[in-house]
């Protein structure tokens, strides 16, 4: 998996994330925001293993310190993991997570975010593609941004 992936690209993604951690102290201090961040590093090298270990310890911690907030887009970005794997099924089953977590939240650009990546990636049935263009609409305050822009996008070509 490394061979296809310039050495120096591996170092650097490896390297921000342990910077990363080690700017924190070490695990134990570090948010689920930061590893977030450093899984996405991860991925960016190609190496999904390691940002998903990252990514459960960031969902325990998320529970952990009682910051959910960050639970859909953790999720997404396992989804995101899970379809560059091959697993499909578990990247349609964590977009959906996403989805339940942002509506419990009650989170709705957070739901729109995820329901922009489940359409985008899945088959959407009438009403997933309902329940986007519901968000769409009820969020009149996000004007013309990329994600609404993607959002409409997808709208137009179901």
């Amino acid at each position: 998996m490394h061979s296809r992936i310039g050495r120096a690209t591996l170092a650097t993604g490896w390297a921000a994330a342990a910077a990363l951690m080690g700017a924190r102290g070490g695990l134990k201090n570090v948010s689920p925001a930061d590893r977030k961040s450093a899984a996405r590093r991860l991925v960016r090298t190609g190496d999904f293993d390691a940002a998903r270990a990252l990514l459960v310890e960031a969902m325990q911690t998320a529970d952990e310190m009682g910051e959910r907030m960050y639970v859909p887009q953790l999720l997404l970005l396992d989804a995101a993991i899970a379809r560059a794997q091959g697993r499909a099924d578990d990247a349609r089953a964590a977009t959906r997570r996403a989805i339940e977590e942002a509506q419990q939240q009650q989170a709705p650009w957070l739901e729109l975010e995820a329901r922009v990546d489940f359409c985008e990636y899945d088959a959407a049935t009438a009403s997933e593609r309902a329940a986007l263009a519901a968000l769409v609409d009820g969020l009149p305050q996000a004007g013309d941004t990329p994600l609404i822009q993607r959002a409409r996008a997808l709208l137009q070509t179901s």
